[in-house]
């Protein structure tokens, strides 16, 4: 059998506070303590236990500012904070913060998709039912409002304007 490794990043804290936060479990035999074998380890990373402030990014391991890094992220407060971790970080913050961006993205178009369709579906409902052209000016708010929390999220731009038919200067403004 190949060796297994076993990595958890917990929220939170798990084990006590002596534990630090990177510990190691083994298979063990419970009474002698004996290791029974080599093959299988679990990692525990518990973020909680990281700490973000005040730390120099020369006195953390490589490790825990890939913990600081995943404890941060998603943190407009800690925004800057994750940026110097990506720009002075090694190469597996960088590739994390690539993959998470890239899997953030997929939701907001996910996100985006679902909120246009549902748009689609009142305009038809709208023309079905014979309700006249005085409505207008609720869809176009609906669009802004939709829009606007876009545009908060982070999503581009171009992608808004296509999806909600307002322009980019609207869309700008807001």
């Amino acid at each position: 059998m190949k060796k297994s490794i076993v990595i958890s990043f917990v929220k939170g804290k798990l084990f006590p506070q002596e534990i630090p936060f990177h510990s190691v479990y083994t298979m063990r035999e419970r009474s002698s303590c004996r290791e029974l074998s080599d093959i299988m380890e679990l990692h525990y990373i518990e973020l909680d236990k990281i700490r973000c402030d005040g730390m120099q990014l020369s006195e953390m391991s490589d490790l825990e500012q890939l913990g600081a890094y995943m404890k941060c992220s998603g943190n407009p407060e800690e925004k800057a904070y994750v940026e110097e971790l990506v720009k002075k970080g090694d190469e597996v913050i960088g590739m994390t913060d690539t993959v998470l961006k890239k899997i953030s993205e997929e939701d907001k178009l996910r996100e985006l998709r679902i909120a246009r369709e549902k748009w689609e579906m009142w305009v038809m409902l709208e023309r079905t039912a014979g309700y006249d052209n005085g409505k207008a000016d609720g869809k176009i708010e609906g669009a802004r409002e939709i829009a606007a929390n876009f545009k908060k999220s982070g999503l581009d731009i171009d992608i808004i304007a296509a999806n909600t038919g307002l322009t980019k200067e609207e869309i700008e403004q807001l």
